[in-house]
């Protein structure tokens, strides 16, 4: 009887773990996902900005060839992103971007 409940006990435990650790590998990989698209984009239209100011390439493309750029860096390290994502975290880095040139500042997303 007692080698049934440790077994029933044994079985229960490992299924909690093994649930545990899956929500802990999940979580960890969304966050490290998370900074791969941040960094991506970051550094991205940095470089775009700084083609620009080289004229090295157009202003009306700057946008596109940010968003190839992107995308190609993204897939490269097995990521997925929607287009919706894509635009509001360029936004978000243009934004930065601007903000760091109004202000003088030199906050950045890479530590």
């Amino acid at each position: 009887m007692s080698e049934q409940i440790l077994y029933i006990l044994g079985s229960i435990l490992t299924t909690i773990l093994s649930y545990v650790a899956v929500k802990i590998k999940s979580a960890i990989e969304r966050r490290i996902n998370a900074q791969i698209k941040q960094d991506a984009v970051y550094v991205c239209v940095r470089c775009v900005e700084q083609w620009d100011l080289q004229g090295r390439v157009k202003k009306l493309k700057k946008h596109h060839t940010a968003e190839n750029m992107i995308l190609e860096w993204i897939d490269s390290e097995g990521v997925s992103i929607n287009r919706t994502e894509l635009q509001a975290l360029i936004e978000s880095a243009v934004y930065e971007l601007n903000r760091d040139k109004n202000t003088g500042a030199s906050e950045h997303f890479l530590n």
